[in-house]
Order: structure tokens, then sequence, then C-alpha cells
């Protein structure tokens, strides 16, 4: 099962975000958008965040923590499971387990899980 769980991402570079906008070949520039600016941020993990706010409350921590990585990832998990011939109730049984898991490991350790990302912001505007 472990060996069909794939995640595919594509993390783009700021350069490949603006490419759209390029005056030469950008399709964004060709439907009459210009990029005004570009830029990249790191956005702290708010359910870290609360938690340092809370006092501390381990549990509650992991609460939120938890279901904000199941939203992109339950699917992936349950499709590996089914994919190689468990069936869907179980496989989706065996998905509660893992997170029901996680969430005590993050219980325990809550400053040692967080998920912060870069985001990029483009600024664009339609005209020249």
């Amino acid at each position: 099962m472990h060996a069909a769980t794939t995640f595919p991402n594509q993390y783009r570079s700021l350069e490949e975000c603006a490419a759209p906008f390029a005056p030469t070949g950008g399709a964004a520039h060709a439907a009459g958008l210009r990029l005004l600016s570009a830029e990249t941020a790191v956005v702290e993990c708010p359910f870290h965040g609360e938690w340092l706010a809370d006092g501390g409350d381990a549990a509650a921590a992991a609460a939120r923590f938890v279901p904000t990585t199941r939203t992109w990832s339950n699917s992936t998990f349950v499709t590996g499971a089914t994919s190689t011939g468990i069936a869907q109730a179980e496989a989706d049984a065996m998905v509660d387990e893992m997170f029901a898991r996680y969430t005590a490991r993050v219980a325990l350790a809550p400053e040692e899980h967080a998920m912060d990302y870069v985001h990029s912001y483009l600024h664009a505007s339609k005209g020249d």
C-alpha cells in the first residue's frame, strides 16, 4: 500500500509563477494582463501560533492542526490503499486510524509539528 501512495506536487519558483505575464509568449500578457509586482513570503503555521497563544493546550493544538493536513492528504492515502485491492470501507478505517494516531503524536509534542508555507503573491492589472 505504501508504494501505491504518491503525492504528485509541483512547487513553482517565482519566475515560473510570473512566466504567463511575459511580453513574449505569456498567455496572461496576451490576454491583456500586466504583472505589476511579484513576491514570495513565508506564512507561519497559524495552528502553531494558536498553540503558543492559548497557553499550550496540546490536545487542542493537535485537534486543530491535524485536520488541515488531512484536507489535502486523506484522499491520497485512501486511493493508495484501494489501488492495492483494499476495500473502500477498510481503507477509510485505516486512514481514520492513521490520523487518530497522528493526532495523538502531535498532542505529545505540538512544538514539533507545524506547516509554514511559502506563498507567491502576484499583483496584475488589465491593460497597459
